[in-house]
């Protein structure tokens, strides 16, 4: 349900602004105090509050219409042509039913011009970054964010930044770190159903361009020494854990295995093997002289020519 309301003058009871509101009416005329206390902006209605306030006087708050949340703009346009017609001398700027009780168009326009490409000083940036602290968005407000960020709603959807941009994002990055409780929130918001992969797979597709995209990249001295330093000694993630003779038995099943084939010193087919092992078993070479052979360490074992199947097909 919204609200039309009137602010009168407390002693003439004369209506000076018409309103609209969703809150309630101690709420909206709250606001109204607060704005004109601690907005140096200098719009009628404001400037109208501020005088009474410096007569110790409030002005009043009446409902004049109670009307349906999908028709409050036409109500407002009513009441405010109405009044006006009947002789209120009104401090609205606007006609009514744009959303905002202070700004027409032409001002949001002027405002929208003047903020564009305006930048914040570091104190600013001090202050809204202070004013966030510590605050929590609900889960509601958190999916409402989260749609407005995804897919087609994201503002660099189908957009390809520029390496002048990326450079600049890049350099804006250098030298931060992390504290040790941020890296910890991070790690955590990634793990488990937390993770944005979690119980999904990559398509065919994807992974054919994953594959694409790092082929032919090549990790500097630097990184290769700092991906191996992360897992090394404490910083493994296996670290002191020991392997359940359960898990070593599932690890062996799920090791992908090579098939091999096995064939005559002429470079005839005599038979094929899903691995190594079962290689062994059927023909009593051993699992090693065979993976050599297949390797090209050796030529041959127990006296064949053995080759992984998938080299044979390359």
């Amino acid at each position: 349900m919204s609200i039309i309301y009137t602010l009168s003058h407390p002693l003439t009871n004369e209506i000076r602004y018409v309103g609209y509101t969703s809150k309630s009416l101690n709420e909206r005329l709250r606001r109204h105090i607060d704005r004109a206390k601690n907005s140096s902006n200098n719009y009628h209605c404001l400037q109208w509050i501020r005088n009474l306030l410096n007569s110790n006087l409030i002005p009043e708050i009446n409902l004049l219409e109670e009307c349906d949340v999908n028709n409050w703009q036409n109500a407002e346009k009513y009441w405010i042509a109405q009044l006006k017609c009947w002789g209120f001398n009104l401090i609205n700027y606007a006609e009514g039913g744009n959303g905002n009780p202070f700004l027409c168009q032409g001002s949001k326009n002027k405002i929208s011009e003047n903020n564009k490409n305006r930048k914040l000083t570091e104190c600013t940036k001090n202050k809204i970054s202070q004013s966030h602290l510590g605050k929590k968005h609900s889960e509601k407000t958190k999916e409402k964010l989260k749609g407005l960020h995804t897919g087609l709603n994201h503002y660099l959807y189908g957009k390809n930044l520029s390496e002048e941009v990326k450079k600049k994002i890049s350099n804006s990055k250098k030298g931060k770190k992390l504290t040790e409780d941020h890296k910890k929130k991070l790690s955590n918001s990634l793990k488990g159903v937390n993770h944005p992969m979690y119980g999904q797979k990559h398509s065919d597709e994807t992974i054919q361009k994953i594959s694409l995209a790092n082929k032919g990249k090549l990790h500097t001295d630097i990184t290769k020494k700092k991906i191996s330093d992360s897992i090394k000694g404490i910083n493994n993630p296996r670290y002191g854990v020991k392997l359940s003779n359960e898990l070593k038995e599932k690890i062996k099943k799920s090791a992908p295995s090579k098939p091999v084939i096995k064939l005559s010193k002429t470079g005839e087919i005599i038979e094929e093997f899903i691995s190594c092992k079962e290689a062994f078993r059927a023909t009593g070479v051993d699992c090693s002289s065979i993976s050599k052979c297949c390797s090209g360490k050796v030529k041959t074992a127990g006296g064949f020519i053995w080759n992984f199947k998938y080299k044979r097909m390359i």
